[in-house]
């Protein structure tokens, strides 16, 4: 979403905009769950 607005300037001519809005939230389980609480540990520990 970074460059969302950048990209849909430049399709529409500098007339197109967005509105995010939250939707909803998600348990994350398993192997995903444990790959996010590695990634902060590793980040917490370099930082």
């Amino acid at each position: 979403m970074d460059n969302l607005i950048v990209e849909l300037r430049s399709a529409t001519a500098g007339a197109g905009f967005y509105q995010a809005r939250f939707d909803h939230l998600a348990e994350v389980v398993g192997k995903q769950a444990r790959d996010i609480v590695a990634a902060h540990t590793a980040k917490a520990s370099a930082g």
